[in-house]
């Protein structure tokens, strides 16, 4: 993550740029968190491992989908 920093900020992007980014990162945390509601209320000794099973699944189905947008955008803004 820090060369990705550095490398953001040889090209202008600072932390200020990136706040919005923390945000959504949050929103998304808070998407999959209710997502997993109420796999995480069941008592019993399976829930934990597969709670976090299924929060790394919906974590890469949404880097799948962000990933998709920006491609999208990226390529309306080519001439």
């Amino acid at each position: 993550m820090l060369r990705a920093l550095a490398e953001l900020a040889r090209t202008g992007i600072g932390p200020r740029h990136l706040r919005g980014f923390r945000a959504a990162a949050e929103r998304e945390i808070g998407l999959i968190e209710t997502a997993l509601v109420p796999l995480a209320r069941r008592k019993d000794v399976t829930a934990g491992p597969q709670t976090a099973e299924l929060a790394r699944e919906i974590a890469g189905q949404l880097d799948v989908v962000r990933g998709s947008i920006i491609r999208a955008a990226l390529a309306r803004l080519q001439p």
